[in-house]
């Protein structure tokens, strides 16, 4: 029997997030009759996965594993590696959270223990290179820019190394995949772009649990929801949304926001919504694994974030028939660049509180047609089982 192992770090202890959802949903596509899988975590991650696993009754074995930074990484590839000879894996897979999450020795080290058979996966755009800048000493004499050199050293060429140690690398959109090439010198006959699916018998339309939901928050059928679906950090900006809401809600009466996920902000934006004008209407529900439902409550989707890969939270709210209003980010600009299905907005905050009102403005039917063109592009292009498929292929895994 061949045995695969996934290895995940987890920065936010208590947070399921998007590339939580992608390695479960490859996990329950799997052919469990020939394959046995391992997951390898950060201390602690175990509490992530382990409900879910359990819930879904898979079959497989979650590992914690104390990966290290700066000066104690030699000892922790070394470790790694120990670790994966004793478990003779068939293949290895790491799934990136954030680009640069294992460093080339990590890499180095499953490739030494399955002979060659490592894979991953990149969720998040890398970041941009800092522009090459020389400051002047006594303002004419030009320094060197060697801080340059050595930052492009550590964070280009190290990781663009981590592709020839890979057999495959799974971007999630295009644009993912492209800046890996552009700027980290990845090799493009490695890498190939696998968009993430959704179960659209989940998220869809329902009147009956809107209404349902709606009672139990107490909200009206006429009222306005505006909805937010994320984690809770920095990266996110939802406390940007929240400022753009309260200066909305003095002028558009009937309107709500719920804020679902949690994180390292949490209890800081639960602060900054207390003291608005509106926190009567900030409606915070904390990690939902079945968002569904509140989804099929909303009539617009915001999200604000500074980056993304893909963003699951867009596919189920464009799959849901929510209005989506998205800042400009690699994945979003991917899945609304004709922008018939929903709203591309630049980052400023100026921008998001226009691109909401945008859709508050505009008629009701309008907004559902438009909608509804958000749904079947997700009925035809991001199916959860085929694109799932697709991911296993690529890991050479087999699924049922």
């Amino acid at each position: 029997m061949e045995k695969h192992i996934f290895i995940r770090k987890n920065y936010y202890l208590d947070t399921f997030g998007g590339s939580e959802k992608h390695i479960l949903d490859w996990f329950k596509a799997i052919d469990y009759s020939y394959c046995e899988i391992n997951l390898i975590v950060s201390p602690y991650g175990k509490n992530i996965f382990l409900p879910q696993i359990e819930k879904l009754n898979l079959p497989i074995k979650i590992i914690e594993f104390p990966f290290y930074s700066n000066k104690l990484i030699k000892r922790s590839w070394l470790n790694l590696f120990i670790t994966l000879k004793r478990l003779r894996p068939t293949s290895v897979i790491f799934s990136e959270g954030a680009f640069g999450d294992f460093g080339f020795l990590y890499l180095f080290a499953a490739f030494l223990a399955t002979k060659g058979r490592v894979f991953m996966s990149e969720h998040l755009a890398p970041c941009a290179l800092p522009e090459k800048e020389r400051k002047k000493y006594l303002n004419f004499i030009p320094a060197l820019g060697l801080w340059w050199y050595k930052w492009t050293f550590l964070n280009v060429y190290l990781m663009g190394l981590r592709s020839y140690f890979c057999r495959k690398i799974l971007a999630v959109s295009k644009e993912v995949q492209e800046l890996m090439i552009k700027n980290y010198f990845y090799r493009s006959s490695k890498i190939k772009t696998i968009y993430h699916g959704i179960d659209t018998d989940i998220f869809t339309k329902d009147n009956k649990i809107r209404n349902e939901e709606r009672g139990r928050l107490q909200i009206g059928n006429s009222s306005t929801v505006v909805i937010s679906t994320s984690r809770l950090a920095k990266v996110k900006r939802v406390d940007i949304l929240i400022n753009a809401f309260d200066e909305l809600s003095a002028k558009y009466k009937n309107l709500y926001l719920l804020v679902l996920g949690n994180g390292p902000l949490e209890n800081e934006l639960k602060k900054l919504a207390s003291e608005k004008r509106s926190s009567s209407k900030i409606i915070f529900l904390g990690y939902i694994h079945d968002i569904s439902r509140y989804l099929k409550m909303s009539d617009i989707f915001v999200l604000t974030s500074n980056n993304e890969g893909l963003s699951i939270a867009l596919l189920e709210s464009l799959a849901t028939g929510v209005f989506s209003i998205v800042t400009k980010t690699p994945g979003p600009q991917e899945i609304l660049k004709d922008q018939n299905s929903g709203l591309l907005v630049e980052k400023d905050y100026q921008s998001i509180v226009d691109g909401i009102t945008f859709a508050l403005n505009i008629p009701y039917s309008e907004r559902n047609r438009l909608a509804l063109l958000g749904r079947n592009q997700i009925l035809d292009k991001f199916d959860l089982y085929k694109q799932s498929i697709l991911a296993l292929d690529l890991f050479e895994i087999k699924h049922a």
